[in-house]
């Protein structure tokens, strides 16, 4: 059995869109390709706080805490990562060593020098510029995340090029860092926040369908879902504001939005109406929810961020059957909505939306696309996404 030391600063202590993507991926390289991985976590320690996950339960997880606001609480776990990066490798005859998240890529040089095979990944997620994009009310925080910025950057550009091959999630994501590091190493694996391959067949998902349309009162209505957090660049109230204004102008329907979310307090004062139903939801239950809408909103803005990404949430709207509403920004999800005729990019969402009104008139049978949706997440799924890694590590 191949072995995998995973070096990160992400979040995988909570339950969060990083810890399932890292997991999902994990899970199909020990079932699938028989990868074993274990873990060293750099975490702040708040984090302990919050709802637990297990990253894997037949991994070793080491975990290395800090204090973000105690700057002597990181020279402690700067070394206590050296010292357990060090008895790790020596104890273990690690096939692979992938490091992820910016915190992590300090240690880049040292793991470099501790471990001299050529498998050395660095696993990135997005762009480093959503610190800066996305600005809050508070000047001395953003002042904070602009030097944090700074020092990210330095950290990215000059560990780029020591490692053997990327894991990026989009293919817009390889082509910025190509332009903006000049990558010397090309050997990247293009793997997208996935499902599994083998999903529900149709029969269930409309059994889900009715099921959770009666659970949420929905008889003839059109039911629009939003499903994720209340980040900035999520757009929540550019969701709500939408959907408010389809309500006023679509006619002959009668129209409710779901919103899914584990931070609903936030937004309870955007105008919340009695069309808008609101729930939180177990992580294995949304999937089987989310085929009781008829379209999703996925909105994002003309940011860097966005448009490298690739949001855990479109693959499962793919999979729900509903039609998606998105903007032109996340740029692989332009691409598949287009090529596979998923739904409704609109340009500026604060324009008059007639051919939105218009599309919604289109006849719209659920489960009419079922195949070439279940092409799609079988050709982004792990097992596909992994194969060339798993066999170049073998």
């Amino acid at each position: 059995m191949k072995k995998i030391l995973f070096i990160t600063s992400r979040n995988i202590i909570n339950t969060s869109g990083e810890m399932r993507l890292i997991k999902n991926r994990n899970h199909v390289m020990n079932i699938q390709y028989g990868i074993k991985t274990d873990f060293i976590a750099i975490f702040d320690k708040k984090k302990l706080g919050g709802k637990r996950e297990s990253v894997s339960d037949d991994s070793v997880v080491k975990h290395v805490k800090y204090s973000k606001y105690n700057p002597f609480s990181y020279f402690f776990m700067y070394y206590q990562t050296k010292k357990t990066i060090k008895k790790m490798i020596e104890e273990k005859n690690y096939d692979s060593i992938i490091v992820s998240g910016p915190l992590a890529i300090v240690f880049t040089r040292y793991v470099r020098h501790m471990f001299n095979k050529s498998n050395m990944i660095l696993d990135i997620h997005g762009a480093l510029e959503e610190l800066i994009e996305f600005k809050s009310d508070n000047f001395y925080k953003n002042i904070g995340k602009r030097i944090t910025y700074i020092l990210l950057k330095y950290l990215e550009k000059t560990n780029i090029n020591f490692y053997d091959a990327y894991f990026v999630v989009s293919d817009a994501l390889s082509a910025y860092l190509d332009h903006e590091y000049r990558i010397s190493k090309k050997n990247k694996y293009i793997i997208p926040c996935s499902l599994e391959e083998d999903q529900i067949e149709l029969e269930q998902k409309v059994k889900y369908r009715m099921e959770f349309r009666k659970y949420y009162g929905i008889n003839d209505e059109l039911l629009f879902v939003y499903s994720g957090g209340v980040s900035p660049w999520q757009c929540i109230e550019e969701t709500i504001s939408m959907f408010i204004k389809i309500q006023k102008k679509i006619q002959g329907k009668n129209v409710k939005l779901l919103i899914l979310s584990h931070e609903l307090e936030k937004i309870k004062h955007l105008g919340i109406n009695d069309s808008i139903i609101m729930d939180s939801l177990q992580s294995d239950m949304v999937n089987k929810v989310l085929c009781a809408g008829d379209y999703a909103f996925l909105l994002r803005d003309n940011y860097v961020t966005n448009n490298v990404a690739f949001p855990n949430k479109f693959l499962e709207y793919v999979n729900s059957g509903m039609r998606i509403i998105t903007t032109p920004y996340v740029h692989d999800v332009k691409k598949y909505i287009n090529e596979y005729h998923l739904g409704f990019i609109v340009e500026n969402i604060n324009e008059n939306q007639d051919n939105l009104m218009k599309y919604f008139q289109e006849d719209f049978v659920y489960g009419d696309d079922f195949q070439k949706r279940k092409k799609l997440i079988s050709s982004l799924s792990f097992n596909k996404t992994l194969k060339t890694f798993a066999e170049n590590l073998n």
